[in-house]
């Protein structure tokens, strides 16, 4: 299935038969293992270049084209490596944050937008 935005005519008498649920569905999904490793790779690069400078603390911020569960993912994998972490998210109606502190992914407030990490505290 091609979604090259570039190859859609300008004028369209009927709809591709690509452009279905299904295969949005599929393409997004796929392309969203992709931002996942991108996000690991910035995420890595920013803590490594924090602790070449010696900043005791950093925040990551998620990219919006990351999905919840997604980011839920990449929150699950720093629980497991730094214990203890701050987790900023957006409340329902978008217009007001909430922070906890988690060690288990059952407590992220939703729609997680940032991580702090501290390099020098102890859990």
């Amino acid at each position: 299935m091609n979604f090259d935005e570039n190859s859609i005519l300008e004028r369209l008498q009927e709809w591709p038969e690509y452009i279905t649920l299904r295969n949005c569905k599929e393409r997004i999904e796929q392309n969203q293992i992709i931002v996942i490793e991108q996000v690991r790779s910035q995420f890595c690069k920013n803590i490594i270049n924090a602790i070449n400078n010696s900043i005791p603390s950093i925040i990551l911020i998620f990219p919006d084209n990351l999905l919840n569960n997604n980011k839920k993912i990449i929150i699950k994998e720093l629980i497991d490596r730094f214990g203890l972490i701050s987790v900023t998210g957006e409340l329902d109606n978008y217009t007001s944050c909430e922070t906890n502190c988690v060690n288990d992914i059952e407590e992220i407030p939703p729609n997680p937008t940032k991580i702090h990490l501290e390099f020098l505290k102890e859990n």
